[in-house]
């Protein structure tokens, strides 16, 4: 099981896969120049909507193309400190991508 987690430093917002810093994949789609963050609707959090689904789902395009709604459904109304494992995750990309499987 994968954990994903968030929290706000005074150093600044990091998000966590498993303890280690979580990709933001900018490699993928640049939506953010503060980089992950969460908790109000924008670049930054459809830019960790990114690293998670491109973490959990293996797929790039899949991943670009259900940031927007990850970002509007969860990323954006996640409070200051958060965790959710790879199985909620889970529920939350069936629920946007019914027809949809992980890769």
């Amino acid at each position: 099981m994968t954990l994903y987690a968030g929290e706000r430093t005074m150093d600044g917002a990091i998000v966590t896969r498993d303890g280690a810093p979580l990709n933001p994949r900018h490699d993928v789609a640049n939506f953010s120049r503060v980089g992950l963050e969460w908790g109000f609707d924008g670049g930054p959090a459809r830019q960790l909507a990114l690293a998670l689904l491109c973490d959990y789902l293996g797929d790039a395009a899949r991943a670009i193309r259900l940031a927007p709604l990850l970002a509007e459904q969860a990323t954006a109304r996640l409070p200051n400190e958060w965790s959710f494992d790879d199985v909620a995750l889970g529920r939350l990309v069936a629920e946007l991508d019914p027809g949809g499987s992980r890769s």
